[in-house]
């Protein structure tokens, strides 16, 4: 969402007048999540990255929150989201038994690559 600057000021050497429409980088937050030094292999999907040994949160990881925007335009429905998120995969668990199907030999088997897409 465009905004405009209030006052002037400069960022890095660059000067940015009063009045000026400025858009924040949204591109920045991609970046912030796919760090390798705060996110090691930031390209695999690894929930455990987020645990410690002990199957515990690591503080030490920080939380994705930066999904949600930045600043003081924050999204308003970021703790709405995340709750319905949370009380979702409660009752998923709660109803369901999540495990791989056994093939007629006893031997668990493998997902069809084909099932798994990229996107939404």
């Amino acid at each position: 969402v465009p905004h405009a600057s209030a006052k002037e000021d400069s960022y890095k050497g660059y000067y940015i007048p009063k009045g000026a429409i400025v858009f924040g980088n949204s591109w920045s937050v991609v970046a912030m999540l796919h760090d390798p030094a705060t996110y090691p292999d930031p390209e695999e999907f690894r929930p455990s990255r987020f645990l410690t040994s002990d199957g515990v949160l690591d503080p030490a990881v920080p939380d994705p929150e930066v999904t949600f925007g930045f600043g003081r335009h924050l999204c308003p429905g970021r703790f709405m989201a995340l709750e319905s998120m949370w009380i979702t995969m409660a009752c998923i668990l709660a109803m369901f038994n999540i495990e791989r199907t056994k093939g007629d030999d006893g031997r668990f088997l493998s997902m069809p690559e084909e099932l798994f897409a990229s996107g939404i």
